[in-house]
Formats: C-alpha cells, structure tokens, sequence
C-alpha cells in the first residue's frame, strides 16, 4: 500500500486512536477513555523490563530499535482442552524475516519483517494452526487460511505489549492478525520507548 509506505509509524496518540477504532486496544475501555493498566499488561512490562536489563547489563550497549521486546500470551478454547500460553518474551527476529507468507510486513524506509511484535504474531499463528490441525509437531503443514471461518476456527485471546508504540508495519501485521483469526480477541497494549528506556536501563 504507497500510503502505509510514505508513514514510518503513527505516533503514540494516534496508534493509541487506530487500536482502539480497530478494536484492538487494551488500553482503553470500551467508550474510548484511557483505562488502568490489566493485570496481565503490568506482568508483560515486568518480564520485557527485566529481559531488556539484564541484556544491556551483559552486553553493555546503548539502547537500539532492535532492542524493541514484544510479550505475548493467548488462549484458545476451541481445540481439545483449553490451551493457555502464558506470557513469552520475543525480540527482533531472523527467523521472522524468513517467513513472508503471511502476516506481510510493510516495507517503509528499512526492512521491517524481523520486528518483535510480528515474531510474536506469527509464533501464535503457528500454534493456533497446530492446535485446529490436531498435529503434534507446531508449524507442519500449510497455514488452515480456508478453516479459519469454518467450525474448527480458532476462539479465544490474545495479548500483545510491545516496549516500543507499533510502527506503521506493526500495525498492519496486527490488523491482518485479526482478520485471519477472527474469533481471537487480540488486545494490544504498548508503552512509549522513553519510559521503558528508564525503567529497564540497568
């Protein structure tokens, strides 16, 4: 899309407005005003801080845009047995950047496949494919794009924090994410990088 491709990100304030207009916001109540932070939202902070200090505290480099950490958890109900993923650390990602099939990345200035937040995206892509599959083995097979409206569609939650606001391909990969797992409620909390730089320098 040239419009996304001219935009590098939307800025806090407006990431926050497209969440929310999207549907996809956990920062804010269902009229749109500004909510306490979810339990769930605190513990996701508490691990990314903690992931991103002691990583500067071993390599003792300055802060960069690759140290940007997504945490994610899901539930689904769906399958046999209620499957819970409790909240996962990721971080910038080669093994992301190879796999383009879906969840596409906006291009905009530099190459934005390896971003954390479409790491995590795409690792919940692949366990939801395993569970509705009934495989043992995560990521066998071809994505289920043809079920995923179907009986066997996938229902349940998903939370993402990100320790930096979406970039405009973040965003776009989020709202794809939605619309190929419809029956997932993703909610999608993000912190400004100035204040995770504060607390998780060490």
């Amino acid at each position: 899309e040239p419009l996304l491709e001219r935009q590098p990100t939307l800025g806090m304030a407006f990431n926050q407005r497209a969440l929310r207009e999207v549907g996809l916001s956990a920062d804010h109540d269902e009229r749109g005003g500004a909510s306490a932070p979810a339990t769930w939202v605190r513990l996701a902070r508490r691990d990314s801080w903690r992931e991103l200090r002691d990583a500067l505290a071993s390599s003792g480099q300055e802060m960069s845009s690759q140290d940007i950490s997504a945490w994610v958890a899901f539930t689904e109900l769906s399958s046999p047995g209620a499957q819970l993923s409790r909240g996962r650390v990721t971080g910038f990602s080669s093994a992301a950047a190879a796999e383009l099939g879906r969840l596409v990345p906006v291009f905009r200035e530099h190459d934005r496949s390896s971003h954390a937040e479409r790491g995590a995206l795409l690792m919940v892509a692949s366990t939801l494919d395993t569970l509705l599959r009934g495989s043992t083995e995560v990521g066998t097979g071809p994505p289920l794009a043809d079920k995923r409206d179907g009986p066997t569609a996938a229902v349940g939650a998903v939370r993402l924090y990100t320790s930096h606001f979406l970039c405009i391909s973040c965003l776009a990969v989020c709202c794809q994410f939605k619309q190929m797992f419809p029956s997932m409620r993703l909610a999608v909390s993000m912190d400004d990088w100035q204040d995770t730089k504060r607390w998780s320098w060490p």
